[in-house]
């Protein structure tokens, strides 16, 4: 009686690496092996498949701490790509926020010109109102000389005997 046998058996493990060398996904390739009485009929590869690195029988090409840190790796790039989505997400929240305190400052420098032209502005106006106090207390002062000067007036022409007429 003739010996056939049909098994699938680990053909190829195959990892990819990112741009950054951090490995991003890894797939198996399984060998259908078809013998007859011990000899090899058919060898065919099967199409790659994600690795199910729990299932898969590593022992001859691998240790349990060397797959258990694959699929830590694996596991890590899900992380990253995920932490990477929220860099990304912070990064835009951070950029719109510095652009907010850009107006801000911007606004802030505004009102300080603003700021600074009106104090220059009552500067001046003080300086030409002292001025014309200045002037209206010299006018103060030569009007009560002028009064004063009418008054003594006033007094000695009381005081004066009145002309006899004729």
């Amino acid at each position: 009686m003739a010996d056939i046998q049909d098994v699938i058996i680990p053909y190829e493990l195959l990892v990819r690496f990112g741009p950054d060398a951090a490995p991003t996904g890894a797939h198996v390739q399984y060998l259908r092996r078809v013998t007859l009485d011990g000899e090899i009929i058919k060898d065919d590869v099967q199409p790659p498949q994600p690795v199910d690195l729990a299932g898969f029988p590593t022992g001859a090409i691998m240790t349990d701490t060397t797959r258990d840190a694959l699929a830590k790796v694996t596991s890590q790039a899900a992380q990253i790509a995920t932490l990477s989505g929220q860099l990304d997400i912070v990064t835009a929240e951070l950029t719109k926020a510095n652009a907010d305190l850009a107006a801000v400052t911007a606004d802030v420098t505004q009102l300080r010109t603003e700021l600074t032209d009106a104090q220059q502005a009552a500067i001046v106006n003080d300086s030409a109102l002292k001025g014309q106090l200045y002037a209206a207390r010299d006018q103060l002062g030569a009007a009560n000389a002028t009064i004063q000067q009418l008054e003594n007036t006033i007094k000695q022409m009381q005081a004066a005997p009145a002309p006899s007429a004729g």
